[in-house]
């Protein structure tokens, strides 16, 4: 027993001195500042990828139609394909019709002798798709013997008979010089319907809206792999860059869904036309951000940098200098030269 007590009060002493002697947490505000670390810095590539959402100001198909009748016996267009004017997309009972866009629709038969904006419409289109038939201007809207041979011409091109007079039934009106039909009714070998099909969706702007704070530079958008280049206001009308728009696997996909899917944008990545040689440091070795200027520390020495972006945590930057290293965290107040600087 006396042996046991012995133990227990060795014990009790032994956990008393601990409380003692083990130290307790050190406050914050006396804990010592870490060391500032001397970090290697790497040379990249820079181009500020972002994405963002694009707005679509579209136009929805329209019928194309025509006034002729008969059975289908040549058929060179079908869904997706594209009617140009000046162009024979089919023909029937052996007799090609002639595809036409004129500023003034076509709605009624034309031949010599006729006068109207109609005349002077199918003469403006004939004197571009280079057929001739360009006269003074006082004859313009008059079916004069120019124009006849300008038909004639655009009538021997396509292989039908040359009257040197446009008829409905030989001609189907086209909305733009060139559209893309989303479907098509006409089947080979059938009667040739009054809707022929209707025009693909188009799109006649891009609006983005074009983040803040970016890096000065022309940039680009790109969507699945078309590009152009991005106006400063974010709205794109590039006719070349819209008509290859329309044919990717992002805006089928876009135009597929549902109004309120639509409504949220289509996926865009805009970046700088062209890349920047960046220094990439950690975001921490940054500081005295004026705008799109700031410093780092190198040895003893402030070092002033323009401030591209940042990547993944580390900031993307422009030395006035080779710059091989940089310490983190700045431990001791340093001053930066353009820290106050007006902007």
């Amino acid at each position: 027993m006396f042996i046991l007590l012995i133990c227990l009060c060795c014990i009790s002493f032994g956990l008393a001195v601990g409380v003692f002697v083990v130290p307790g947490p050190i406050p914050s505000n006396l804990r010592q500042t870490p060391v500032s670390e001397e970090i290697p810095v790497v040379r990249e590539s820079f181009d500020d990828s972002r994405t963002v959402k694009a707005q679509l100001d579209v136009t929805e198909g329209q019928s194309i139609a025509w006034t002729g009748g008969g059975i289908v016996t040549k058929l060179g267009v079908g869904s997706q394909s594209i009617l140009s004017s000046g162009e024979s997309p089919f023909s029937v009972d052996g007799k090609p019709i002639v595809a036409l866009h004129t500023s003034v629709p076509l709605y009624r038969d034309l031949y010599a002798g006729m006068a109207g904006e109609d005349v002077g419409a199918l003469r403006d289109e004939l004197v571009r798709l280079g057929f001739g038939g360009d006269t003074v201007q006082r004859l313009h809207d008059t079916f004069d013997r120019s124009l006849r041979l300008s038909l004639i011409g655009l009538q021997k091109h396509i292989g039908a008979a040359r009257t040197g007079a446009l008829h409905l039934t030989d001609c189907v009106w086209l909305p733009g010089q060139s559209i893309t039909l989303a479907s098509s009714s006409l089947v080979l070998g059938q009667s040739a319907p009054q809707e022929l099909g209707r025009t693909a969706m188009t799109v006649s702007a891009l609006k983005i809206n074009v983040p803040d704070g970016l890096y000065p530079g022309a940039r680009v958008v790109d969507i699945n792999g078309v590009e152009t280049k991005l106006p400063s206001d974010g709205v794109v009308t590039d006719r070349v860059f819209l008509d290859a728009l329309v044919k990717t696997d992002a805006f089928v996909q876009w135009s597929a869904a549902g109004e309120e899917q639509r409504a949220g944008g289509l996926s865009s990545t805009i970046r700088l036309e062209h890349a920047l040689d960046a220094t990439k440091v950690p975001a921490g070795a940054v500081f005295g951000i004026n705008g799109h200027r700031a410093c780092v520390r190198n040895g003893e020495h402030s070092v002033v940098v323009d401030l591209y972006g940042s990547d993944n945590g580390f900031a993307m930057v422009g030395p006035e200098g080779r710059l091989s290293s940089v310490q983190v965290p700045v431990r001791v107040a340093m001053q930066c030269p353009v820290s106050t600087q007006a902007r």
